[in-house]
């Protein structure tokens, strides 16, 4: 994920600089699945600390190791969640950049064409 997120980083640093666009239309579906997928990811954290809680495996000497061995599991499945949800914002936040940069050259465009119609 690492790689992802350098990824990620590397293409907010191009649409910053203006080097990366997208179509408007796609941008707009883009950012708005991000943040329905990042909801997802937080409710699945919801789940995550259930199964951090799972117990009343009996007075078995097995109990205590199935109780940690849950509790393990949720921990690492947390860890993956916690990383998609980073490389998704990342993801969120690049194209949210390229968004800006269409905006503002959407206004650049109508300043120029306000200075042409003025001089006709």
């Amino acid at each position: 994920m690492e790689e992802e997120l350098r990824r990620w980083d590397h293409l907010l640093t191009e649409a910053k600089a203006g080097r990366l666009t997208l179509d408007a239309d796609v941008a707009v579906d883009c950012f708005n699945a991000c943040n329905n997928l990042i909801e997802d990811f937080k409710d699945q954290l919801k789940d995550v600390w259930k199964l951090r809680a799972v117990s009343g495996f009996g007075g078995f000497d097995c109990a205590a190791d199935l109780e940690n061995m849950f509790k393990g599991l949720a921990d690492e499945q947390r860890d993956v969640v916690l990383t998609h949800i980073k490389v998704v914002t990342q993801i969120r936040d690049t194209i949210a950049e390229t968004l800006k940069q269409l905006a503002q050259a959407d206004e650049d465009a109508a300043v120029a064409l306000r200075k042409v119609y003025q001089q006709v």
